[in-house]
């Protein structure tokens, strides 16, 4: 897992990338409170340095539900991608939200996280966090709900892969199952905030292919009975300069303490970390599955553990901590943000996590009630540094209730929840 660490990109090379492309479009991608992502097109003629510097400033309640008062966004340069499943040349960049008119709370997912890094660096212990998230989905037939057959969903991910590739992103592999339908496409690690916009486009571009097709494609936890459900492993590593500080030659499974210590925060804020990475009704299904990761321990090769260290990579730069309780339905930004500040938390206070087999002190909720209960009484060490604002942690536990639990209890009918919590994101 060796770290990238690639040169700072300016507005200047983006505008000559439109040049030198043939862009027609520029697409500004910004992100919601629940994780929907939004988007607005300009052409490119119209994008120039001060779109960068002074930011795009859009109208709230004509570009739709939660928006309030005017709000701007301040594209990123570092975060540009060629647009792979749209029929015009279109750049995607994505944006930062500057909210001018109100105190809403509704785009500052992307800047928390981007906060939790700036904290990571004031406190010394790294440069950087870098992330590799397993973003597992299943493909469905659209009429019926059932799992596609196997060949649909290997023609399905070799699309995937390749609309991947078209927008820059590393893909390293793909697999198809465990489970009837459903599949994987694996993207290279690399820093925090570039993997979190890198999965909103994923689940974009998995989607459309699969909606031109006539299938589904669902990141729903745990769509179909059965033993199936789909999750978001995220691999952690923390780096100085070259080196990767989670190894140590003559560690335990050759880690250091700074890795075990992570894992040590993971594990006790792991309660209130679930009102992240589980956000969902459906998230708990996934995790009453049997062998799923309730096991709140730090393991070599417990089928269980929450952590795991992956006992394939023995090279020093491949040394990484398996935080396996996401799934896809999150927020990225706000869990990759919520998981760096409980690492941290743990590397600051020495917090050894309980190993392999050993009884763990911390229990995990048994559904999203009680994931947002733990959070309300756990939420100090996301407000470190001002990353997570009182007014956020609030905020979300108020959509939490609101979209998750009360929407869907008033839905009838399976497939009807399945399809309207899947894209109300």
């Amino acid at each position: 897992m060796e770290s990238p660490n690639p040169p700072r990109a300016e507005p200047r090379d983006v505008l000559e990338r439109l040049k030198s492309e043939g862009t027609r479009f520029v697409e500004l991608w910004f992100t919601d409170l629940s994780g929907k992502p939004w988007r607005v097109n300009l052409p490119a003629s119209h994008v120039d340095e001060a779109a960068f510097a002074e930011g795009v400033t859009l109208d709230g309640p004509s570009t739709g539900r939660p928006w309030r008062g005017l709000f701007t966004l301040l594209p990123d340069p570092a975060s540009c991608f060629s647009h792979p499943v749209a029929k015009t040349p279109t750049l995607a960049i994505f944006c930062d939200v500057r909210e001018t008119e109100s105190r809403s709370t509704a785009g500052d997912a992307r800047g928390a996280l981007r906060r939790a890094q700036q904290q990571l660096g004031r406190s010394g212990v790294a440069d950087r966090l870098v992330v590799g998230a397993e973003c597992e989905f299943f493909l469905l037939e659209e009429a019926h709900g059932a799992a596609a057959c196997e060949e649909e969903v290997w023609d399905f991910l070799r699309s995937l892969a390749l609309g991947l590739e078209e927008a820059g992103i590393v893909v390293e592999g793909f697999r198809y199952g465990p489970a009837s339908g459903q599949g994987r496409v694996q993207m290279r690690w690399d820093q925090s905030l570039k993997i979190a916009d890198q999965v909103q486009l994923y689940q974009h571009v998995a989607k459309t292919i699969a909606r031109r097709s006539g299938r589904v494609a669902t990141f729903v936890p745990k769509p179909l009975p059965g033993f199936g459900a789909a999750s978001m492993p995220v691999h952690h590593s923390l780096w100085i300069g070259d080196k990767n500080l989670f190894h140590k030659d003559d560690g335990w499974a050759l880690t250091s303490d700074v890795c075990r210590w992570w894992a040590g925060g993971l594990l006790a804020h792991a309660p209130s970390l679930l009102a992240f990475c589980s956000p969902t009704v459906n998230s708990y299904r996934r995790l009453s599955v049997p062998g799923s990761p309730t096991a709140l321990v730090l393991s070599r090769a417990k089928a269980e553990a929450a952590c795991r260290i992956p006992a394939r990579f023995i090279e020093p730069r491949a040394r990484r901590l398996k935080f396996r309780l996401c799934d896809a339905s999150v927020n990225p930004y706000l869990a990759f943000a919520a998981m760096l500040m409980a690492g941290l938390d743990g590397v600051m206070r020495k917090l050894d996590p309980p190993l392999e087999d050993a009884r763990s002190p911390f229990f995990l909720p048994r559904s999203l009630d009680e994931a947002l209960e733990a959070l309300e009484t756990d939420h100090a060490f996301l407000e470190e540094g001002g990353v997570f604002a009182p007014e956020l942690i609030s905020a979300w536990i108020s959509q939490r209730r609101q979209s998750q639990v009360d929407a869907l209890r008033a839905l009838p009918h399976p497939m009807e929840r399945l399809l309207q919590i899947d894209h109300g994101f």
